[in-house]
Protein backbone atom coordinates (compact mmCIF):
# COMPACT_ATOMS: atom_id res chain seq x y z
CA UNK A 1 0.00 0.00 0.00
CA UNK A 2 2.76 2.10 0.78
CA UNK A 3 4.40 1.58 -2.69
CA UNK A 4 1.17 2.26 -4.19
CA UNK A 5 0.80 5.93 -2.29
CA UNK A 6 4.45 6.74 -3.11
CA UNK A 7 4.09 5.78 -7.00
CA UNK A 8 0.41 7.83 -7.04
CA UNK A 9 2.63 10.86 -5.31
CA UNK A 10 5.17 10.60 -7.72
CA UNK A 11 2.58 10.89 -10.91
CA UNK A 12 0.47 13.30 -9.40
CA UNK A 13 3.90 15.86 -8.81
CA UNK A 14 5.24 14.80 -12.24
CA UNK A 15 1.59 16.74 -13.72
CA UNK A 16 2.41 20.51 -15.39
CA UNK A 17 1.64 23.38 -13.37
CA UNK A 18 1.46 25.22 -10.51
CA UNK A 19 -0.18 24.18 -7.05
CA UNK A 20 0.37 27.76 -5.99
CA UNK A 21 -1.30 29.55 -9.19
CA UNK A 22 -4.00 26.97 -8.89
CA UNK A 23 -5.07 28.37 -5.55
CA UNK A 24 -4.01 31.66 -5.46
CA UNK A 25 -5.08 32.39 -9.09
CA UNK A 26 -3.29 33.61 -12.41
CA UNK A 27 -2.47 36.97 -10.91
CA UNK A 28 -0.52 34.95 -8.54
CA UNK A 29 2.87 35.11 -11.15
CA UNK A 30 2.78 38.84 -10.79
CA UNK A 31 4.06 38.44 -7.49
CA UNK A 32 6.82 35.56 -7.76
CA UNK A 33 7.43 36.32 -3.75
CA UNK A 34 3.52 35.32 -3.00
CA UNK A 35 4.22 31.88 -5.24
CA UNK A 36 7.48 31.59 -2.80
CA UNK A 37 5.73 32.13 0.81
CA UNK A 38 3.45 29.59 -0.61
CA UNK A 39 5.72 26.64 -1.48
CA UNK A 40 7.92 27.40 1.29
CA UNK A 41 4.60 27.00 3.45
CA UNK A 42 3.29 24.00 2.33
CA UNK A 43 6.47 22.34 1.48
CA UNK A 44 5.99 22.11 -2.53
CA UNK A 45 9.49 23.97 -2.68
CA UNK A 46 11.20 20.66 -1.66
CA UNK A 47 11.77 17.38 -3.43
CA UNK A 48 9.10 15.10 -4.33
CA UNK A 49 9.91 11.95 -2.16
CA UNK A 50 10.47 14.57 1.30
CA UNK A 51 6.87 16.08 0.34
CA UNK A 52 5.73 12.54 0.24
CA UNK A 53 7.25 11.80 3.63
CA UNK A 54 6.07 15.27 5.33
CA UNK A 55 2.39 14.21 3.74
CA UNK A 56 2.89 10.46 5.11
CA UNK A 57 3.78 12.17 8.46
CA UNK A 58 0.85 14.60 8.88
CA UNK A 59 -1.34 11.41 7.38
CA UNK A 60 -0.44 9.36 10.71
CA UNK A 61 -0.71 12.21 13.07
CA UNK A 62 -4.58 12.88 11.84
CA UNK A 63 -3.76 15.51 9.20
CA UNK A 64 -5.64 14.39 6.32
CA UNK A 65 -5.31 17.85 4.30
CA UNK A 66 -6.80 21.37 3.84
CA UNK A 67 -9.24 21.34 0.80
CA UNK A 68 -8.47 24.91 -0.75
CA UNK A 69 -11.95 24.70 -3.01
CA UNK A 70 -14.29 24.27 -0.64
CA UNK A 71 -12.02 26.24 2.34
CA UNK A 72 -12.34 23.60 4.87
CA UNK A 73 -10.17 20.61 5.86
CA UNK A 74 -10.25 16.98 4.56
CA UNK A 75 -11.27 15.58 8.41
CA UNK A 76 -14.18 18.14 8.60
CA UNK A 77 -15.76 17.18 5.23
CA UNK A 78 -15.31 13.39 6.01
CA UNK A 79 -17.14 14.23 9.56
CA UNK A 80 -19.77 15.78 7.81
CA UNK A 81 -20.67 13.01 5.30
CA UNK A 82 -19.53 10.18 7.46
CA UNK A 83 -22.97 9.64 9.38
CA UNK A 84 -24.64 10.13 5.99
CA UNK A 85 -22.11 7.20 4.27
CA UNK A 86 -22.53 4.88 7.31
CA UNK A 87 -26.54 5.35 7.34
CA UNK A 88 -26.86 4.28 4.00
CA UNK A 89 -24.52 1.21 3.66
CA UNK A 90 -25.43 0.21 6.92
CA UNK A 91 -29.43 0.48 5.91
CA UNK A 92 -28.87 -1.07 2.78
CA UNK A 93 -27.23 -4.25 3.83
CA UNK A 94 -29.56 -4.51 6.06
CA UNK A 95 -32.15 -4.41 3.40
CA UNK A 96 -30.47 -6.50 1.45
CA UNK A 97 -30.37 -9.31 4.33
CA UNK A 98 -33.78 -9.19 4.65
CA UNK A 99 -34.67 -9.46 1.29
CA UNK A 100 -31.62 -12.01 0.07
CA UNK A 101 -32.51 -14.59 3.07
CA UNK A 102 -36.33 -15.33 2.06
CA UNK A 103 -35.49 -15.52 -1.85
CA UNK A 104 -32.44 -17.75 -0.65
CA UNK A 105 -34.70 -20.43 1.38
CA UNK A 106 -37.34 -19.86 -1.80
CA UNK A 107 -34.96 -21.16 -4.06
CA UNK A 108 -33.57 -23.86 -1.99
CA UNK A 109 -37.16 -24.99 -1.39
CA UNK A 110 -37.66 -24.72 -5.27
CA UNK A 111 -35.21 -25.99 -6.81
CA UNK A 112 -34.84 -26.15 -10.50
CA UNK A 113 -38.30 -24.82 -10.43
CA UNK A 114 -39.66 -21.85 -12.70
CA UNK A 115 -38.97 -19.85 -9.22
CA UNK A 116 -35.32 -20.92 -9.03
CA UNK A 117 -35.21 -19.85 -12.80
CA UNK A 118 -36.44 -16.68 -12.20
CA UNK A 119 -34.41 -15.15 -9.67
CA UNK A 120 -31.09 -16.63 -11.09
CA UNK A 121 -31.96 -15.14 -13.91
CA UNK A 122 -32.86 -11.63 -12.44
CA UNK A 123 -29.97 -12.04 -10.25
CA UNK A 124 -27.94 -12.31 -12.91
CA UNK A 125 -29.20 -9.54 -14.98
CA UNK A 126 -28.60 -7.10 -11.91
CA UNK A 127 -25.62 -8.21 -11.22
CA UNK A 128 -24.06 -7.61 -14.36
CA UNK A 129 -25.44 -3.89 -14.07
CA UNK A 130 -23.23 -1.69 -13.23
CA UNK A 131 -24.34 0.41 -9.79
CA UNK A 132 -24.17 3.70 -11.49
CA UNK A 133 -26.82 2.60 -13.94
CA UNK A 134 -29.15 0.92 -11.73
CA UNK A 135 -28.88 4.17 -9.74
CA UNK A 136 -29.81 6.35 -12.80
CA UNK A 137 -32.52 3.83 -13.71
CA UNK A 138 -34.14 4.78 -10.27
CA UNK A 139 -33.74 8.46 -10.44
CA UNK A 140 -35.78 8.10 -13.99
CA UNK A 141 -37.89 6.11 -12.43
CA UNK A 142 -39.20 6.88 -9.03
CA UNK A 143 -37.81 10.23 -9.04
CA UNK A 144 -39.07 12.26 -12.68
CA UNK A 145 -41.58 9.75 -14.29
CA UNK A 146 -43.23 8.90 -10.79
CA UNK A 147 -42.48 11.40 -8.63
CA UNK A 148 -42.21 9.43 -4.96
CA UNK A 149 -38.63 10.02 -4.47
CA UNK A 150 -36.34 13.16 -4.44
CA UNK A 151 -33.40 13.11 -7.10
CA UNK A 152 -30.82 13.71 -4.50
CA UNK A 153 -30.08 12.31 -1.33
CA UNK A 154 -29.59 14.62 2.30
CA UNK A 155 -28.56 17.63 1.27
CA UNK A 156 -27.21 18.56 5.26
CA UNK A 157 -24.34 17.47 7.11
CA UNK A 158 -24.80 15.46 10.60
CA UNK A 159 -26.84 13.06 11.69
CA UNK A 160 -29.79 15.69 11.61
CA UNK A 161 -29.93 15.35 8.32
CA UNK A 162 -30.60 11.65 8.77
CA UNK A 163 -33.50 12.49 10.47
CA UNK A 164 -34.90 14.89 8.77
CA UNK A 165 -34.34 14.31 5.14
CA UNK A 166 -34.86 10.05 5.47
CA UNK A 167 -37.03 10.32 2.82
CA UNK A 168 -34.14 10.97 0.51
CA UNK A 169 -32.13 8.34 1.61
CA UNK A 170 -34.90 5.47 0.08
CA UNK A 171 -34.20 5.69 -2.99
CA UNK A 172 -30.40 5.49 -2.72
CA UNK A 173 -30.92 2.64 -0.09
CA UNK A 174 -33.15 0.63 -2.48
CA UNK A 175 -30.70 0.75 -5.04
CA UNK A 176 -27.63 -0.12 -3.17
CA UNK A 177 -29.60 -2.97 -1.44
CA UNK A 178 -30.51 -4.26 -5.24
CA UNK A 179 -27.32 -4.69 -6.02
CA UNK A 180 -25.99 -6.11 -3.05
CA UNK A 181 -28.69 -9.10 -2.58
CA UNK A 182 -27.83 -9.49 -6.57
CA UNK A 183 -24.33 -10.45 -5.35
CA UNK A 184 -25.52 -12.37 -3.05
CA UNK A 185 -27.88 -14.64 -4.95
CA UNK A 186 -25.52 -15.18 -7.75
CA UNK A 187 -22.77 -16.04 -5.12
CA UNK A 188 -25.03 -18.56 -3.69
CA UNK A 189 -26.02 -19.61 -7.38
CA UNK A 190 -22.02 -20.35 -7.75
CA UNK A 191 -21.69 -22.17 -4.71
CA UNK A 192 -24.95 -24.10 -5.50
CA UNK A 193 -23.27 -25.20 -8.83
CA UNK A 194 -19.65 -26.28 -7.20
CA UNK A 195 -20.90 -28.11 -4.74
CA UNK A 196 -21.26 -31.47 -6.55
CA UNK A 197 -17.88 -31.52 -8.06
CA UNK A 198 -16.50 -30.96 -4.37
CA UNK A 199 -18.55 -34.04 -3.25
CA UNK A 200 -17.23 -36.28 -6.48
CA UNK A 201 -14.14 -35.19 -5.77
CA UNK A 202 -13.92 -35.57 -2.10
CA UNK A 203 -15.77 -38.97 -2.38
Amino acid sequence: MLIVTMITFGLLRMIPGNVAVAVMGTNAYRDPGAIKVFNADYGFNLPWYRQYFLWLGNLARGNLGFSWTLNQSVASLMARALPKTIALVGLSTLLALVVAIPMGIVQAVRRNKLTDHALNAASTIFYATPDFLIGIVGILAFAIVIPIFPPEGPQGGGVGAIITEFNSLILPICCLSLTTIDRELACRHRLRRARPRVRYVSG
